[in-house]
Order: C-alpha cells, then sequence, then structure tokens
C-alpha cells in the first residue's frame, strides 16, 4: 500500500494513474519422461521451458525443479501427456502437504532427438501470484495492467508488437527486408489473435490464467476454465420444539413469525424446523411480555419459555412493533434517522438490528449508528462515533463490532477505528491505506467479517476500479493491492464475502462465490422494485442488504436530498431458512402412581462421570449474570426475588459486600421509576413534551402509563416500555442536571439497561458526579473479587480473564491499584521445587541458572498437570551451550529425557530448524521458524497442552503444531524448569490448567 497525503475537496474528481505489474511464481517445475526417466536431458528442456515465456511473466528464480517417470502416454492420444502430468504432480503435492489447483499448471510437450516423449509442467499456485503497485507519473505512456486487465486482446497484442517495434533499430527498419519482417510479425500475431485467445480477464483474486502448449503444435491453446454456475444453498436443518408453561404464543425465530405450510401462524406448542445454529427464539402473545432466549439448534431441540403476565398494560413489544406488517416493495422512511441534511452509505449488520451511515448533520459531519430491538421496530436517534473535517464516506464493521472502516473519498484514505469490546467507545483511530497522489478519489471501501480482507473503489479520471488486499491476521498490515472484478463496482458483500449484491435501480441481483479466492458469479434476481425516490449514484455505495435478504437499506439521492429509507424485498427470508412449524402436543407431565414392579430387575443407571467444579461458574458469578441479565429486561420484581435466594445461599457468603451492592443499585432502579412517575404528574395537561424524535400534548400518568395526545389521538404508553434514549428526553423534562441523585439513579439504570447506548451512560454518569465513580469502582471491584476466587481455585486462565476486565473497568479509580497489586501476585501462585546441584539465582518472580552444566539441575512444579496452558518470558547468555526448556508430563524421576516430553530453548537465533531447536518437541518434531530473538533479549513462550495435541508459540509467532504421544508416561505431569546446562533466566512463569471437559 502507498502512502502520502491528500486533499480534502468536499467532492469526488477524479485522480492519478497507477498500474498493476503481475509477477507469476513457480513453485515446483517438473521434468517427466512418457514411462522412462529423463535425468539426461531433465536440464536442458527444463532451461528451453523456462526461455519459452518472458521472464516479466513467470519467474522462476525459487522453483524446486522435480524430475521423475510419469504414466506412458504414448498411446493415449495428443492430449495423453497432460493427463499423465497432472496426475504426477498431483501425487507430488499430495505427499508434501502442497495445496493443489490444477488449473494453474502450465505443461507443455518436448520430442528430444531420439524420439522420446517429455512433458515439462510448471506449478504456480494462488500465494506465489504478487501484484506489484507502480505509482506512475501524468506524463507515463504504460498503460495500466493488472490481475483484471481492462485491456482487449487486441489492445494487448497491437501495444506490446508497438514496443518491440519500438525497440528496433531505425537503420535496420530502413531496410527491406527489416521492413518486411516488421510486417511479417505484425501479420502472424494477428492471425494468432484471431484464430482464438482469452477474454484477458483474470481471476479476482489475482490467481494467473494459465494457457497450456504445445511445443509440437503452437497453432492454438486451452484457455482458462471459467467459473461454473453454483449450485444453489444448502443449509443444515433442524427441528426445534418449542413449549411455554401456557399454551397458545406466537413464535419468532431471528425475528421472523413461525408459519405453518399454510401460511397461518403457529403457536405454542409447536415442532419448527430451522436453520441449524444459534437461533434467537421469541415467544409473544397479547397481556404477556415477549421473553426471548438464545438457543443452540442441532438435528433435534427443544426449549421451554415463561413468559411474565402484564400486569401493567405495556403490551408485546412485537405486537406494537411498527413495521411488523410492511409490505414488501414498500419504502419507509427512516425518520428517526434522518436529519435537514445528508445520510448516506448505509450498512447493516446481519441481524438488521444496527444500522452505520456517514452523514453531514447539523450536529455533525461524521460516521453514525443507530440501533434498534428487532428487525420491526424504529431505529433509536443516530449516535456520532466519529467526527470528520472531511466528508466521510462508506462504514463497514467487523462481524465482532471491534472493528469500523470507511473512506475518506477526497484524500484517498482508509481509516478505521477499534474497541475493546462491543460495549466500550472507539477510541483507538488509525489510517489504515492512503494514496500517495492527490488526483485519485477512493470512493467506497468495504472490510470482510473476519477483518482480514479490504475492498475499495477508485476513482481515477473518470474511470472506476476495485482494489483488494488481504492479510493474514488483524494484526498485520494489508497486503499489496490488487485489481478485483466486483459486479456493480462498489463492495456490498456479506461478512463472509461470498456474497455481492447489485441494483440497477429497478433490480436488485445476488451474486456468489464458494470462496474469497473465486470469482463472483450470477446466481439470481432476488427482488424487483419500483423506488420512485431513488437516484441512482454511481459514486456512492447508496444500499446494503440485510444478511437473510428480507430488507434493503438505502439512500434515495446522495447527490440531492440524501435521506435513508429501508424497504421489504420479501415476506419471508430468502437466504437461511424461512421458519416452518406445525402444532405438536403439551409436554407429557409425569404424574405420580403407584405402580407394580416389574419381576426383572431394574437396570442400573451408570453413574455419571465428574464434573470438574473449576468448569462451573463461581455462585456468586452465575447469581451476578442471572441479576444483571433480569435486571437489564426490566423484569425487577424476579431479580428481588434472586436476592432473596442469594442471601441464604452458603456458597455465596464470601461475596456479602458485592450482594449489598446489588440490592443498593436495584433500589436506585426502583427510586427512578418512582421519581419519574411522581415529576409527570407534576406537568400540566396540554404540556408539550418531547419524547424520543418526537414531540406529543401531555394528558397524564396514570397506573404507570404516560398518556398524551397527538393530532387529537389519545397514546397510552407503559413508562417501562419506552427505551433508554426516549427515556433520557423524557427525564429531561422532569428533572434538573444539577440533580445528582436523579442523574445518579437514571446512571445506574442506563448501565444494566439492555437499550442504552454507551453516549447515554457517560452523559449521566458525567452529571451524576462521585457516586457515579463509586458505581464504577464497583463494578471493577465485583470482577477483582471473581479473578481472586478463581485463582484461589487454580483456575488461572479465567482468573486472568476477569483480571483484565477488571483492570478495564477499574480505569484511573482508586481500584486500579488493587488491580496491579494482584497481577503482580500472580507468579506467587505457582510454587517451585529446586532439584538437582544447582543454587538458582531468585529474585521476585526471576529465576537465573548460571553458565554451567549441572545435571539433574530442575525447577519443578508443585502438582501435576494435564490439560494446561503456561506462559513464561526467557533469555540466554551468549554462550553457545545456553539453553533450557520446559518439561511437561514430568514422571517424577531422574532419567526426565525419557521420562517427559519437552519444548526445547537455545541461544539459537537465526539458525537453521531441526528437532533440537527452540521451539521445537525435543528429539522429535521441529518447529515451523526459527522466531527466537538474539542472546541478551527477552523471549515469550507459550505452549498449549490439551490430550495429546501440543502447540508452542514463541514471541507471538506459532511455530509447533505436533503430537505428544507415549506408551509410558501418564498424560497426568509434572511441569519442570531445564536448568542443566544453564546460560538461561526464567520469569513470569504462569500455568493455568484447563478445566475437564
Amino acid at each position: 500500500m502507498t502512502s502520502g497525503s491528500g486533499q480534502s475537496d468536499e467532492r469526488r474528481s477524479p485522480s492519478s494513474v497507477s498500474s498493476q505489474r503481475r509477477v507469476r511464481h513457480c513453485r515446483a517445475l517438473f521434468v517427466l519422461g512418457s514411462g522412462a526417466d529423463p535425468s539426461d536431458v531433465a536440464d536442458a528442456f527444463a532451461d528451453r521451458y523456462r526461455r519459452s515465456r518472458s521472464p516479466d511473466e513467470l519467474d522462476f528464480s525459487a522453483a524446486e525443479q522435480i524430475v521423475g517417470i510419469a504414466a506412458d502416454w504414448s498411446n493415449e492420444g495428443k492430449s495423453g501427456y497432460r493427463t499423465a502430468a497432472l496426475e504426477y504432480v498431483r501425487q507430488w503435492c499430495e505427499s508434501n502437504a502442497v495445496p493443489l489447483d490444477d488449473k494453474l499448471v502450465l505443461v507443455r510437450r518436448f520430442t528430444t532427438d531420439d524420439g522420446r516423449l517429455l512433458a515439462v509442467a510448471g506449478y504456480f499456485p494462488d500465494q506465489q501470484a504478487q501484484v506489484e503497485t507502480v505509482t506512475e507519473s501524468p506524463q507515463s505512456e504504460t498503460p495500466a495492467e493488472s490481475v483484471d486487465n481492462d485491456e482487449s486482446p487486441f489492445a494487448t497484442t497491437v501495444r506490446r508488437l508497438t514496443e518491440f517495434v519500438q525497440r528496433i533499430p531505425p537503420t535496420y527498419l530502413t531496410t527491406a527486408a527489416g521492413s518486411a519482417a516488421v510486417i511479417l510479425i505484425l501479420y502472424l500475431a494477428g492471425s494468432a489473435l484471431f484464430s482464438g485467445g482469452g477474454n484477458g480477464d483474470g481471476p479476482a483474486d489475482g490467481r494467473p490464467s494459465l494457457a497450456d502448449t504445445d511445443e509440437s503444435d503452437t497453432s492454438g491453446s486451452e484457455s482458462a476454465d471459467r467459473e461454473p454456475r453454483l449450485a444453489p444453498p444448502q443449509f443444515l436443518t433442524g427441528v426445534l420444539r418449542v413449549y411455554t408453561a401456557a399454551p397458545g404464543f406466537g413464535v419468532l425465530i431471528d425475528g421472523n413469525v413461525v408459519l405453518d405450510s399454510a401460511g397461518a401462524p403457529v403457536v405454542t406448542p409447536c415442532a419448527v424446523t430451522v436453520e441449524q445454529g444459534s437461533r434467537s427464539v421469541t415467544v409473544f402473545r397479547e397481556g404477556w411480555h415477549d421473553l426471548a432466549q438464545q438457543v443452540d439448534v442441532g438435528e433435534d431441540s427443544d426449549v421451554t419459555l415463561s413468559p411474565s403476565e402484564d400486569s401493567v398494560g405495556a403490551g408485546s413489544d412485537y405486537l406494537r412493533a411498527p413495521h411488523r406488517a410492511a409490505k414488501a416493495g414498500q419504502p419507509i422512511a427512516l425518520e428517526s434517522l434522518n436529519s435537514p441534511r445528508a445520510e448516506f452509505d448505509p450498512f447493516i449488520t446481519p441481524d438488521g438490528l444496527s444500522i452505520w451511515f456517514a452523514g453531514d448533520r447539523p450536529d455533525g459531519r461524521g460516521i453514525f449508528v443507530a440501533t434498534r430491538p428487532s428487525p420491526w421496530h424504529d431505529f433509536a436517534p443516530p449516535e456520532m462515533v466519529q467526527t470528520s473535517a472531511d466528508l466521510p464516506a462508506s462504514p463497514s464493521v467487523t462481524s465482532d463490532g471491534l472493528s469500523v472502516v470507511y473512506a475518506v473519498p477526497k484524500k484517498a484514505r482508509l481509516l478505521s477505528m477499534t474497541r475493546d469490546n462491543p460495549l466500550s467507545p472507539f477510541s483507538n483511530w488509525q489510517p489504515l491505506a492512503n494514496h500517495d497522489s492527490l488526483m485519485p478519489n477512493w470512493l467506497s471501501a468495504q472490510i470482510l467479517g473476519d477483518g482480514k480482507r479490504l475492498y475499495w473503489v477508485e476513482e481515477n479520471r473518470g474511470e472506476l476500479k476495485t482494489y483488494a488486499a488481504k492479510r493474514d491476521s488483524i494484526y498485520d498490515d494489508f497486503g499489496k493491492r490488487y485489481v478485483v472484478a466486483l459486479p456493480g463496482i462498489h463492495p456490498h458483500m456479506t461478512q463472509d464475502g461470498l456474497r455481492q449484491y447489485e441494483f440497477d435501480g429497478h433490480k436488485l441481483t445476488r451474486y456468489r462465490r464458494t470462496s474469497t479466492a473465486k470469482r463472483f458469479v450470477p446466481d439470481r434476481v432476488i427482488a424487483e422494485l419500483t423506488l420512485n425516490a431513488f437516484h441512482s449514484a454511481p459514486k456512492f455505495r447508496q444500499f446494503a442488504v440485510s444478511g437473510d435478504e428480507q430488507w434493503m437499506f438505502y439512500c434515495d439521492d446522495p447527490d440531492g436530498a440524501a435521506n435513508l429509507y429501508m424497504v421489504r424485498l420479501a415476506e419471508t427470508p430468502q437466504w437461511g431458512v424461512a421458519p416452518l412449524g406445525k402444532q405438536i402436543a403439551p409436554k407429557m407431565e409425569i404424574a405420580a402412581a403407584e405402580m407394580q414392579e416389574p419381576e426383572e430387575v431394574k437396570p442400573v443407571k451408570p453413574e455419571p462421570e465428574p464434573v470438574d467444579p473449576r468448569s462451573l461458574p463461581l455462585a456468586y458469578e452465575a447469581h451476578w449474570t442471572a441479576f444483571s441479565k433480569l435486571v437489564g429486561q426490566r423484569q425487577y420484581d424476579a431479580a428481588a426475588g434472586l436476592l432473596v435466594n442469594a442471601k441464604t445461599n452458603p456458597a455465596i457468603e464470601s461475596f456479602t459486600e458485592p450482594l449489598g451492592w446489588d440490592v443498593e443499585d436495584l433500589r436506585s432502579i426502583r427510586e427512578f421509576w418512582s421519581s419519574l412517575e411522581q415529576g409527570l404528574k407534576q406537568i400540566k395537561p396540554g404540556t408539550m413534551l418531547r419524547v424520543g424524535t418526537r414531540r406529543s400534548e401531555f394528558v397524564a400518568v396514570e397506573a404507570g402509563e404516560l398518556v398524551t395526545k397527538q393530532r387529537d389521538q389519545e397514546i397510552r404508553k407503559a413508562l417501562t416500555s419506552f427505551d433508554a434514549s426516549e427515556l433520557s428526553t423524557l427525564f429531561d423534562e422532569v428533572f434538573e442536571k444539577t440533580d445528582e441523585d436523579a442523574q445518579y439513579n437514571f446512571a445506574v439504570l442506563l448501565a444494566y439497561d439492555a437499550s442504552s447506548l454507551d453516549r447515554l451512560r457517560e452523559r449521566r454518569a458525567e452529571q451524576a458526579g462521585a457516586r457515579a465513580i463509586r458505581f464504577q469502582e464497583r463494578l471493577a471491584q465485583r470482577q477483582l473479587r471473581l479473578a481472586r476466587a478463581e485463582l484461589n481455585r487454580s483456575n488461572f486462565a479465567q482468573g486472568m480473564r476477569l483480571l483484565k476486565e477488571a483492570k478495564v473497568l477499574a480505569g484511573d479509580t482508586a481500584v486500579s491499584a488493587d488491580a496491579r497489586q494482584l497481577e503482580e501476585q500472580l507468579y506467587s501462585y505457582i510454587k517451585w521445587q529446586p532439584r538437582g546441584p544447582r543454587k538458582w539465582q531468585i529474585n521476585d518472580n526471576e529465576f537465573a541458572a548460571a553458565a554451567e552444566r549441572l545435571p539433574g539441575s530442575l525447577l519443578v512444579s508443585d502438582q501435576k498437570y494435564q490439560n494446561f496452558q503456561l506462559s513464561l518470558e526467557w533469555k540466554t547468555q551468549d554462550l553457545a551451550t545456553a539453553q533450557g526448556g520446559v518439561y511437561f508430563r514430568y514422571d517424577g524421576g531422574n532419567d526426565f529425557n525419557n521420562g517427559a516430553f519437552k519444548i526445547h530453548l537455545a541461544n539459537d537465533a537465526g539458525g537453521a530448524v531441526d528437532q533440537y531447536s527452540t521451539g521445537s518437541l525435543f528429539t522429535d518434531t521441529p518447529p515451523d521458524a526459527n522466531a527466537t530473538k538474539p542472546a541478551g533479549e527477552w523471549n515469550t513462550l507459550e505452549i498449549l497442552v490439551r490430550g495429546d495435541v501440543v502447540e508452542a508459540t514463541i514471541n507471538g509467532r506459532k511455530v509447533l503444531t505436533a503430537t505428544a504421544q507415549s506408551d509410558t508416561l501418564s498424560q497426568r505431569g509434572l511441569i519442570a524448569l531445564d536448568g542443566v546446562n544453564g546460560g538461561i533466566t526464567y520469569r513470569k512463569v504462569l500455568i493455568s490448567e484447563l478445566p475437564a471437559k
């Protein structure tokens, strides 16, 4: 990627010229005889093969040459050589664990002077193909060539011949022979061109498109295969039985109503055919609160839900959802998002619950996000997540919600924002890529869900091209860019990158591919729409499609009014499985009755396998999770009952103080609702109230319901059914900003409430003053106490996770010192016993072995481990003999080289790898690479052992995955640090035994 500065114009315009140069690198070169050994002529014909293509096209510098005997093809006809060669290449790739794509094998046939048949085959795999981006000056006359070359075959041939003729000396061209030669070359080239050839389009992932040629017959070529039309998608389905305590509840699966084969809604109890995986199941009924639960659906599953009655008359959220009955093809203006100025380039998360867009709004210019509780509800007012001096475009989000990428068109820049968890604000802003010229516009961009592939559109002198770049890890930089053939130019992909959508203003077309290394092929038109306000804007991304293809979100006219809309595409999902249900009988209740014992002896039930208690959550952790969920769902009576039970639970006795905090929090929340209702009652009837984005005439507050009037129509709504944004506007109508008690009670509610946004929480916390700081400290203290409890029961992995969470929550409060103190104490939880004559130099948590050989010298753990994680840091002295390592599953005997496995550590930075190198499973399996730092520098080591599989990671790079098996060693053993040879120092050693599954 290139870097540099750009301009800050407001409008998108053409830009500079860049070109791409593709070099195809050969992985292996095979010289094969037809049933005979070609060794005596292999080098000569390999050289002829190499010289048959320009070095600008094919690079053999790193190719491995293999000479072999292929199957005899002498009687198989003209094409038999290719079949025989491909079979040999396939077998070689399998035996060497090299992935094979036979489309990337270029085979040529030769005949030696003595009549022997040879085949020479080069293999050019995808990962060897490189595309170099070369920025040219505006005066450059060299056309741009890329992976997907837009130049026609005829233009390419003419250009190359023109370049060739320009290199011929003028004196030669003045002769008749020279002129005739040039004419002959042009004639032959033209004949070859018009007699056949490909269309010049390469695959979108930069894969070379190779043609096989025959030395004895060069009149034609075999063009690369085109992508076939894909088979219809297949989805694994299962049956989910849904029960409720009382029958007659409607069911939603991922927000979609369950219907029977006749199209009628199904009620509980029912069996639903649905796609396997994690599904959101909701039951609803008038007079009851909706209840949702996430369920892992397999081939055969069931779930029982127990919704609560609606005592305050709030009603079912789903039955009152404004877009529940939306008609397919009918646009709906997103009024809560639209402003008098511009909103454009929407991006919708796969669940349809969060929408991201770019905007130039009265409250600022930048990237915005809004959320909603279900696909049938309006979005809450948008929150600005990033301000921008230059007009941004096309935000997209990774699947985990932790990274946002957007474009700044006028500066040809791609920017990224990240956060630590989905509830925290975005804080880490950084440039992702930019162009070094002032002329191009980067109009739109999209990052895929895993964060490893990036697509963007460049406008250059009126021409639009789509580029892509990829990386192996989200912690790496993106590699070199390459051109891709993307239908519709702008990326409108699903987060897996396997579906792309194109909308021409009337037809919405789905394209598909089987992997991100393939080209998109047309699949089908999924909707035909008539959108009167829609104006196609080629320079904007303009629309987005939900993951189930049931909704499209779009900007009507980015160059004009720029408002956002959504339109339902179909009555049921078009991707995935539409839930299909049928009625079933209620669960059979087993009645107690006297039964005669059968004569035969009852089978004895097998004893259940013992459960590792560390795999179960701590009693208070389970309580806190349930309590937080109930309060977040505003089920306060149930939360109060949970607190009563917790006080009598002896397993929570050590968490008496956090239980008291829970009681205080619930009291504060109930005080909020009471004071809000009392405050609203003081408002005079007829007063105009702002509720969310609308203003209504206040009538009264009756039995927990707010009664308002709009256009002479009376509206009743329970206070507890308002979302956090609506409550915020109501709250400001009643309370002053200086009322810290009221602000604190509201801040506590928002901290738990499922509908609140970060900006609302932060605003109320700031206005609540010192009490809010104390509340934040309590959140951190809860996690810190849980961390200590996990460490005390040797559940280190869970303890360290909770400690990290506590540090984040503590921030710069007084609790941060407690968190640091616990972190410093972590290493004291591991006790080491020295063995042998070594006198270890021990300094706090640092163990140094001097540079002398002392047999039998180890530091041995005080307990045995089976499945575990270990992390430490080590360094060696600058001595050839300096070495050590980590023994595991050590049987405790004197012959520890045969009585344990070992991950070896040594002073061998930069050396070749073998089974004795740093990172090896010592004497058995070499590491993949030498990732060691030079002597004197600290290295990190992480070991993961589960079953017979051991993994080792050194300095952040995984270097080993191996099998540790022994007929004599137990799977449970000691861990020991090797100090025999010395010259090595260890520190910060942590071991966490993984709970038994």
